[in-house]
């Protein structure tokens, strides 16, 4: 079935475009309209056997984890803080066990637009005229080889370096205190074992009907019409500056819908409490319309993750940590955002 998506248009320049990124009355950013444009993807479901590893998102359910934190269809309120840190709660409890690791809460730009501390939920509310929308633009959230080319390097692991240096000074109190430093933080992003990951869930009551997340959906050799590029022909990757919050996206030109390989899927009907979990920095993804329904409120929670090689339960594995402190030396040559 066909849903209107919004890409980058086909010769949107690579990098930064001047206003390219704004802020407006909401939380959050939004790309100029001027370098988008709206393409019809034919979306698919996502099969109810597919896993991050192999399809790169699997459709999972936390609604038991919200209910033992108090959240539930009525009392999910998201502009409350004390919500959003129970569904923030309820889902790192998720993540710890379905990976068995330690997981680290990931500093984004919530933190400088919304106030969010750690272990927050960074939430989104369709209906609402402060918080943020459901973000349309298909995009990759940590594209490394499009960082690469943005910040003049040539490696991936440069590329790692350039944004968790940007992220060192929101991010590295909660990395200390749990007995991380820099060097963790690159080694386990560059090893995607599985490295990053973002965690979504529909707080929508009943079923959700409007501005679902679609995804480029892997094959059955593990690539997508997008990874199997090695360049960044199919992508702008650009800054996105919030305040004192450096960061950077990387857009899908629309090429790629053309693309006889591209497999888009969705899943559909989605309950409250249903969720999804994908690569952030391996995954294209973004929110669509969907053509035959209403335009009625989407409410929902996400989070981006790092996800350790340390056992959840406390406990070091000796043949992976390193000690977690941070010297100059450590950050010598890092390319900068």
């Amino acid at each position: 079935m066909f849903h209107l998506a919004i890409l980058g248009k086909a010769d949107v320049p690579f990098g930064d475009l001047g206003d390219s990124i704004s802020q407006g009355q909401r939380q959050g950013f939004a790309v100029n309209p001027d370098s988008l444009t709206q393409v019809q993807l034919n979306v698919v479901p996502i099969p109810p056997s597919s896993t991050l590893q192999k399809h790169g998102v699997e459709v999972v359910n936390i609604a038991d984890f919200l209910k033992e934190n108090g959240v539930s269809p009525g009392s999910a309120s998201v502009a409350d803080h004390e919500t959003r840190m129970a569904v923030g709660k309820a889902m790192l409890s998720f993540l710890e066990q379905r990976f068995s690791r330690e997981i680290i809460h990931l500093a984004d730009t919530s933190r400088v637009s919304g106030g969010a501390v750690y272990g927050e939920a960074t939430v989104r509310h369709t209906g609402s005229s402060t918080l943020r929308n459901a973000h349309h633009v298909v995009h990759v959230d940590k594209l490394w080889r499009g960082i690469a080319r943005l910040t003049e390097t040539s490696t991936m692991e440069e590329a790692i370096r350039a944004t968790v240096h940007a992220h060192w000074p929101f991010s590295q109190q909660d990395f200390m205190e749990r007995g991380y430093g820099f060097e963790d933080y690159v080694r386990i992003v560059h090893a995607q074992d599985p490295g990053v990951v973002n965690l979504w869930v529909s707080l929508t009551p009943g079923v959700l009907k409007q501005h679902p997340c679609v995804f480029l959906l892997n094959g059955e050799n593990g690539q997508n019409a997008f990874s199997s590029n090695d360049d960044v022909s199919m992508v702008s990757t650009m800054h996105t500056h919030i305040k004192n919050f450096n960061d950077t996206i990387s857009v899908l030109r629309s090429g790629v819908a053309d693309s006889a390989d591209a497999v888009w899927g969705m899943a559909p009907n989605m309950s409250f409490g249903e969720a999804l979990l994908w690569y952030s920095d391996r995954t294209p993804h973004g929110a669509v319309w969907l053509n035959d329904e209403p335009d009625v409120d989407r409410i929902s929670a996400e989070m981006r993750v790092l996800v350790t090689d340390r056992p959840a339960a406390g406990g070091v594995d000796s043949t992976h940590s390193t000690p977690g402190h941070e010297t100059t030396r450590a950050r010598e040559n890092v390319a900068f955002l």
